[in-house]
């Protein structure tokens, strides 16, 4: 019995540990910082924050193998944020037919909302609703 008492306190205390982690940081806006400091965001359910003349990434699941691709639904306000590119990146695994992540940069110009709304589809199929379609709110102050 003594052989499982120190697995299972170490077990709960790295639970507890995780679970205190994702409470501490709720309600943040979720972005990280790559290798060249730039602000990168994923999460569709938290706003982008930034300041006028600050660059943001937004980072996205792909696999350009299956033909799929993120596409914008509706531009965001050009007052207010401007898109600078997009770019796919391969995964850096050898096994074929691995995912990636489509890159997005954008350049807050104004203060105010707006939103960037993508869906993810195979541009050739017309009638084919998207697999996924995601919406960020960016807030930008000067």
């Amino acid at each position: 019995m003594k052989n499982f008492v120190l697995p299972i306190v170490m077990i709960c205390s790295c639970i507890g540990l995780a679970m205190a982690q994702g409470h501490l940081t709720e309600g943040v806006s979720s972005f990280h910082k790559n290798d060249q400091g730039e602000r990168e965001h994923s999460d569709p359910s938290k706003p982008i924050e930034v300041k006028i003349g600050q660059e943001f990434l937004i980072t996205l699941d792909s696999n350009a193998t299956t033909g799929y691709q993120w596409q914008l639904i509706k531009r965001p306000d050009i007052s207010i944020v401007e898109l600078l590119n997009n770019e796919y990146r391969a995964s850096k695994t050898k096994i074929i037919g691995a995912g990636g992540q489509e890159i997005w940069s954008f350049k807050a110009v104004a203060p105010g909302k707006t939103i960037i709304s993508m869906k993810y589809v195979r541009p050739w199929e017309k009638d084919v609703p998207p697999v996924k379609n995601v919406q960020f709110q960016i807030i930008v102050s000067p």
